[in-house]
């Protein structure tokens, strides 16, 4: 897309996506919108002789609007703004004023995406600071003299080995059953009724 694209020729999808970068954060877009725009100079800024476009009502209003008709908030502020002044503002304007308010993601997605571009410049410290999330290229022996360095407790160590040579020795023991006899119930019957007739015939001899 070229910077000098009018906002309100932007493609719905678009500031869909814009209003999902924003969320809340349209305010701060919505707070620094100068009431004048230069059609050669991108750099709007408030000052003295260019004041605020929207005041506080006009934010109230906007949200009610879009409770009302369930729209983004962004999509209606770019409906009312987009299509008012004597200069309409473009992708160059809203650059800028994306960047002003550090809102850098809605930035970033506005140059790369939209103008296909470079990624703005963002200050080297504070909360609009690029965050590096890239994780160090650590070798193997420095990982290596890292874990050495942990000093774990001695008692820790030795539970730990005690343990696995417990272990060990417990897997090297065969696993024996004991065995036991088999009686079966037919001769053990038998055993005690002969035990049983012997034990009479000694009482019969014993009464003679």
């Amino acid at each position: 897309m070229d910077i000098s694209m009018e906002i309100r020729k932007l493609p719905y999808n678009y500031i869909q996506e814009l209003a999902c970068i924003l969320g809340s954060s349209w305010k701060k877009l919505m707070v620094i919108i100068p009431k004048y725009l230069d059609e050669n100079y991108y750099q709007c800024n408030i000052s003295v002789t260019n004041p605020h476009r929207y005041i506080s009502d006009h934010f109230r209003l906007l949200e009610d609007a879009s409770f009302k008709t369930q729209r983004p908030c962004l999509e209606i502020l770019f409906c009312e703004w987009g299509t008012s002044g004597r200069v309409r503002p473009d992708l160059g304007h809203l650059l800028h004023l994306l960047i002003k308010a550090e809102l850098y993601r809605a930035a970033d997605y506005v140059a790369i995406v939209l103008l296909e571009q470079l990624s703005p410049i963002r200050p080297q410290k504070g909360p609009a600071a690029l965050v590096n999330t890239t994780l160090p290229d650590l070798r193997e022996q420095e990982i290596k003299n890292i874990v050495e360095s942990l000093n774990y407790p001695s008692s820790l160590i030795s539970y730990l080995i005690s343990n696995s040579q417990d272990v060990n020795l417990n897997s090297n023991v065969p696993n024996v059953r004991p065995k036991v006899k088999k009686i079966h119930s037919g001769s053990s019957i038998s055993s005690a009724e002969n035990n049983r007739k012997r034990h009479m015939h000694e009482i019969t001899i014993s009464d003679d």
